[in-house]
């Protein structure tokens, strides 16, 4: 998959935790060892690139709907948040609450309400939240089988730029949503492996002193990184045009379960 004639780059046994990980995976799968090769004009930044371009496409295909593909979900169990709540902000549609997601937020697996009702003065009830498309929002709105309902303990919602907004239609109070979430796997860096004197500087043009690892240890994950990193590479460094079958072939196996949900 890889060409013969291309050049890894070599980290040094100082650098980051990631990088040594990274380059010991890529000798064990291809023989290969990963050194700098300042000849390239490829900078430690670049590397990290490749690495953090990786990480966000495996991501991006493993967390769509976990709960169907037990492999997959053990292995981002280390990015799993449980039963976070979450308080209903002020809001000038008085039929739903905005409920802000934390900082480190990156897909829903689990949500319900606690809500009361104005009628009846019974400890509140816990709400299943249905989670429906924008696009499908206004039918379900006008459906009496979705429809929010705190008689029958369900209700709905949906993800925007402001959070989760979730629909009470001025029928009962929310007073809280409490949500089991995947936590985004922030970027990694390696600016030890700078030469002296040098300046490491992240995406968003920000100098970075300290090396950041990669936050979970599934070496299942470590796997798929270092694949697609390569592949990544591979595809900015050379006329490779077939990155995206080769790509779909890596995350193909776990994927084949995600979609039978």
């Amino acid at each position: 998959m890889v060409p013969d004639n291309y050049e890894y780059l070599e980290i040094c046994p100082e650098g980051g935790l990631i990088c040594q990980k990274i380059a010991s995976s890529i000798n064990q799968g291809s023989g290969a060892a990963l050194f700098i090769d300042y000849g390239k004009n490829l900078s430690v930044q670049e590397i990290d690139g490749f690495i953090n371009e990786s990480k966000d496409i495996v991501l991006e295909n493993f967390a769509v709907r976990p709960e169907f593909n037990t492999l997959v979900r053990n292995h981002l169990r280390q990015l799993e948040k449980k039963n976070v709540c979450l308080e209903c902000k002020t809001t000038k549609n008085k039929n739903y609450c905005v409920m802000e997601f934390p900082e480190d937020f990156y897909s829903l697996l689990r949500q319900v309400a606690l809500a009361k009702s104005s009628e009846c003065d019974e400890a509140p009830r816990e709400l299943l939240i249905h989670i429906v498309q924008s696009n499908k929002l206004t039918e379900v709105l006008k459906s009496p089988n979705w429809k929010p309902s705190f008689e029958w303990e369900e209700t709905i919602a949906d993800e925007g730029d402001e959070g989760l907004l979730v629909w009470h239609n001025g029928e009962f109070d929310i007073e809280e949503v409490s949500i089991d979430y995947l936590k985004m796997l922030p970027n990694v860096y390696a600016p030890s492996l700078l030469a002296d004197g040098q300046e490491y500087h992240n995406e968003d043009g920000e100098e970075v002193a300290e090396d950041k690892d990669l936050e979970i240890d599934s070496t299942f994950l470590w796997r798929k990184f270092v694949d697609v990193a390569l592949l990544i590479a591979q595809r900015d460094l050379s006329d490779y045009g077939e990155f995206q079958t080769q790509l779909n072939k890596i995350l193909h196996l776990e994927k084949m379960y995600v979609s039978l949900g």
